[in-house]
């Protein structure tokens, strides 16, 4: 299935943009699949990132031609980010989408979905497809990538990363959840007998043909920061052993955080806590 390996392991650059030109595919087999009950609702990321739960920003040419806050999210799957949002926070207003058709159908099917009242639901391939074209430039508050930047092919991150740049206002905050370096998921993939997951360093493909890529702190700062209109605010690896007590078995998952400001004209960035 995975084909011929190159020299250095890794499976070949043929089968390699096979699996990215069909990565819609994929992914809307999954969805298909699993519907609505994979993946669980999020309600922990007010705990994880505090400006979620701040009030509107202050006025300025911007937010005073607006009523509370936009958000972003990319990569919205099923809703999983985004109802809890929704239920929590009534001055929200959410811009969400996704690579997969499938997806972006189950999230308007959900009973809290009306289009336009407080959620703007679409397709979006963020590699190619113009955000503004859903999304008004420079509008979004908070932009939410969870679990999101991973299924990017490396080469394409930073045009995601230009795409979601367009949307934001001076001052907007980006929230990164992605899988870490060193993730038991990740060693599983490159210790796979007979055949190759690995596509490069960090960048596997999964058995139902769907992308991940691991990160480490300085892999998804350098992302951002080396654009040179985004601050790094806080990023850190977290590490977590779960324990399977029917298998008996303890696994050790790896995830990375950051928060990211968008200020166009900084040059440079600082690093809290690293």
């Amino acid at each position: 299935m995975y084909g011929q390996e190159d020299k250095d392991g890794c499976m070949s650059s043929f089968m390699r943009l096979k699996f990215e030109k069909e990565a819609a595919k994929h992914w809307n087999r999954f969805y298909k699949q699993n519907q609505a009950n994979f993946f669980k609702d999020r309600h922990y990321l007010e705990k994880e990132f505090e400006c979620l739960s701040q009030s509107s920003p202050a006025q300025d040419d911007y937010s005073a031609i607006k009523q509370g806050r936009n958000l972003l999210e990319v990569g919205c799957g099923v809703g999983n980010t985004v109802y809890p949002l929704l239920e929590s926070h009534g001055d929200l207003y959410v811009h969400c989408c996704d690579f997969s058709q499938e997806a972006v159908r189950l999230v308007k099917e959900h009973d809290k979905y009306e289009q336009g009242k407080r959620v703007n639901a679409f397709v979006c391939d963020v590699t190619q497809d113009d955000l503004r074209e859903n999304v008004p430039e420079r509008t979004v508050d908070l932009a939410t990538l969870i679990f999101v930047l991973s299924a990017i092919p490396p080469p394409k991150l930073g045009g995601a990363i230009e795409n979601v740049a367009r949307t934001l206002r001076p001052g907007a905050r980006v929230l990164v959840r992605d899988y870490g370096s060193g993730d038991l998921a990740e060693e599983r993939l490159g210790n796979k007998q007979g055949s190759s997951r690995k596509l490069a360093e960090g960048y596997y493909i999964r058995g139902d043909g769907t992308f991940c890529v691991y990160f480490t702190e300085e892999s998804l700062a350098g992302a951002f920061e080396s654009r040179g209109d985004f601050v790094c605010e806080r990023i850190q690896m977290q590490h977590r052993v779960i324990e399977n007590r029917r298998k008996q078995v303890a696994m050790n998952r790896s995830w990375v955080q950051a928060v990211f400001k968008y200020s166009p004209g900084e040059s440079e960035a600082n690093h809290p806590g690293r």
